[in-house]
């Protein structure tokens, strides 16, 4: 969703709606590619294609299952879309320089990837530098 904005220029006004666009569609590419991970439909079934758009929904036989377990085909433990985004949220890339020696080269210092972080990359297929690693 587009918030009221408080720009003034026209520059700005169009940067602030190509970021929430550019955000919407990171977040779609993310909720359908994460689906294995998260707790919703893998698909949809031919017939759900097909059913009163009025009648509340119902999950389908897999997701119940799914959400019984609590756990994907992986054994990792399911998440909401949020909580995905919260695992996801501790990577970082730390730049590390002595003070003592500002001319000397910094270094980049990578968090490494839990099994659940490592997965929900591979699934987007976004692989970072130097993680190639991973801990349980």
């Amino acid at each position: 969703m587009i918030r009221p904005i408080r720009h003034r220029s026209e520059d700005r006004v169009r940067a602030h709606i190509f970021l929430c666009l550019l955000a919407y569609y990171v977040e779609c590419h993310l909720r359908r590619t994460g689906v294995p991970l998260v707790c919703q439909e893998d698909a949809l079934d031919a017939e759900d294609a097909h059913r009163d758009p009025v009648a509340p929904a119902r999950p389908s036989r897999d997701l119940r299952d799914k959400n019984n377990r609590r756990t994907c085909e992986d054994g990792l433990p399911l998440h909401s879309f949020s909580t995905l985004m919260q695992v996801l949220a501790t990577l970082c890339r730390h730049h590390c320089h002595l003070h003592c020696q500002p001319d000397d080269p910094t270094t980049e210092v990578l968090t490494e990837l839990t099994r659940l972080q490592a997965r929900a990359l591979e699934l987007v297929q976004m692989y970072p530098m130097d993680h190639n690693s991973t801990s349980a």
